[in-house]
């Protein structure tokens, strides 16, 4: 239809109709689609990650052919090396999770904080007469430690218990995962065409998007995950209780900026020098410092690119909002959403200088062309 004069006059006409539909549609989809956002948020960054294999027997080896055979491939890939391993790394976790929290119940239910169950009998005596002669500090910890310890089993019961629920969103994963990989570059091409951008702003946008899962994704995970084995590893080796564990929570907080692994192995290596093993301690601290911490150095800068600009203030503000916000999730979206948010600022704030300059232009143009002027 040419949108002359007389047709540009409807679709004026049309507008506001058609933005209360749209706001109407919108709704109703997002009260569809909100149930599915964290499966379907998982099959995104799945699809990401995997999409540069898909690509190879897409391209490589069926020579663009059978897309619905390579998917079917990458999905099997997903459940079976990713999926399937996280699942029982996950049932490892909560059980151990139970188990200490199960340990610490029954010595929370003393009257006493349990402090000699962990320490030496002279550096426990110690502690013993300051929590006397404090009770305060005494009922403080105790609730610290109850509140922490059932935080732990409410996520563990929580991982092992709901099955259903857990099926549920791994189906929603993988049907989700399936269609996206196969079809993901017309998906992208369709926001980016709906994206209220210039051409030129709109391939930045998808630039930066795709840069900040980059960073985040591939420079934050895979370290971390390096990380928490090396944490593990080192665990073990001074004898420390549930090295899987700690292991895990170590890649945990290595995501985390400003937090890091020292969270970890830093009390673990005070807790050794607390209960006398100082030579332990002292592998501990160094393993630490010069293994666990320095591998992010060499690691981190081979799987970020070298395109992603990321502030670091971004991913700590989207990486700890997203974690409350999203669970796990959020670690990777958080980031994402602030940096594309900061990006649609920066390109209207580029936008209101060049509509303020262009406005100055035209005055001046008509200030020398008034009469005044002349």
């Amino acid at each position: 239809m040419p949108f002359d004069g007389k047709n540009l006059s409807k679709v004026k006409n049309w507008l506001i109709p058609f933005s209360a539909l749209f706001i109407i549609l919108a709704y109703l989809s997002y009260v569809t689609v909100s149930p599915l956002l964290q499966p379907l948020a998982w099959a995104i960054l799945l699809a990401f990650l995997s999409y540069p294999m898909y690509l190879f027997f897409n391209v490589k080896l069926f020579k663009r052919a059978h897309p619905n055979v390579s998917a079917t491939i990458m999905t099997i890939f997903i459940i079976f090396v990713i999926i399937a391993p996280a699942i029982i790394v996950g049932s490892i976790m909560a059980k151990e999770a139970i188990d200490i929290y199960a340990r610490y119940q029954a010595l929370l239910r003393t009257t006493t904080f349990p402090i000699g169950e962990v320490l030496s009998p002279e550096l426990s005596s110690k502690i013993k007469d300051i929590l006397e002669e404090y009770p305060r500090l005494l009922e403080v910890l105790q609730d610290a430690a109850r509140n922490i310890s059932l935080y732990g089993f409410q996520m563990a019961r929580g991982f092992l218990g709901n099955t259903f629920g857990l099926l549920y969103s791994l189906l929603i994963i993988f049907i989700a995962y399936f269609f996206l990989v196969r079809d993901g570059h017309i998906i992208l091409n369709y926001i980016e065409d709906i994206v209220p951008l210039l051409a030129e702003e709109q391939k930045k946008f998808m630039n930066r998007g795709k840069d900040t899962l980059v960073g985040v994704v591939y420079g934050v995970t895979l370290t971390s995950i390096v990380q928490g084995i090396l944490g593990g590893i080192g665990w073990w080796m001074v004898g420390l209780p549930n090295p899987f564990l700690f292991g895990a929570l170590t890649a945990f907080m290595a995501m985390i900026p400003f937090v890091g692994t020292p969270s970890v192995w830093l009390p673990g290596s005070i807790y050794l020098f607390m209960t006398n093993e100082y030579s332990n301690g002292v592998i501990l601290l160094l393993w630490g410092i010069f293994v666990v911490s320095m591998i992010d150095n060499f690691l981190r800068p081979k799987f970020i690119s070298d395109k992603a600009n990321i502030s670091t203030f971004l991913v700590f503000i989207g990486a700890f909002g997203g974690l409350f916000a999203w669970g796990f999730l959020g670690l990777f979206v958080g980031p994402l959403i602030l940096s594309l948010s900061v990006f649609f600022l920066d390109s209207y704030r580029e936008i209101w200088k060049l509509s303020l300059r262009s406005e100055i232009i035209d005055k001046r143009k008509d200030l020398l062309n008034s009469d005044e002027f002349i």
